[in-house]
């Protein structure tokens, strides 16, 4: 149970810090962070129910790679339409 707290901890401060700081840095719609957020809760399920704990390797790497993909779009779609 003291695994699971720590990971989770862990996973608080990650989309805290991810999901607001690096978001709102590139001014992201609600719409958007909601699709990383469900994006990165699906895979935090994933991982507790396939694993029977949090895999914070698998996790915090889709996180980021999803809220880079997300935050790419947003930069080129802005690129397209000044």
């Amino acid at each position: 149970m003291g695994q699971v707290l720590n990971e989770w901890i862990a996973l608080s401060m990650y989309t805290v810090f991810m999901g607001f700081c690096f978001c709102d840095g590139f001014k992201l719609s609600i719409i958007e962070k909601l699709v990383w957020f469900g994006g990165y809760l699906a895979v935090c399920f994933y991982s507790f129910f396939s694993y029977q704990h949090f895999d914070l390797v698998v996790i915090v790497s889709v996180g980021s790679v999803l809220a880079f993909l997300i935050c790419g779009y947003h930069v080129v779609c802005q690129k397209n339409n000044p």
